[in-house]
């Protein structure tokens, strides 16, 4: 991944963090503590991008199956960040 794209995942990647997480009722999360956050977790980048590569594939053919799996690839990595207790 360029720098380019590491910094576009993770800072599309915090702000859909934050608006989900929000959404979702787990409290309104602060997308800018969101993205130094995610730059500590290993991989969080490349989990974003790919996500949204595949999401857009999935749209562009008008597969129902790659949109979701794409969407609930990034839902598991959130769910398992936010729930993770004092970082461990």
């Amino acid at each position: 991944m360029t720098d380019f794209q590491k910094q576009y995942a993770m800072v599309s990647g915090s702000e859909f963090a934050s608006g989900f997480l929000y959404g979702v009722k787990m409290g309104g999360f602060n997308h800018v503590k969101l993205f130094e956050c995610l730059k500590n977790e290993p991989g969080a980048d490349e989990i974003f991008w790919n996500s949204e590569i595949e999401l857009r594939k999935g749209l562009k053919e008008n597969n129902l199956n790659e949109i979701a799996k794409a969407f609930m690839k990034t839902i598991e990595f959130i769910m398992a960040m936010a729930l993770e207790k004092n970082g461990s």
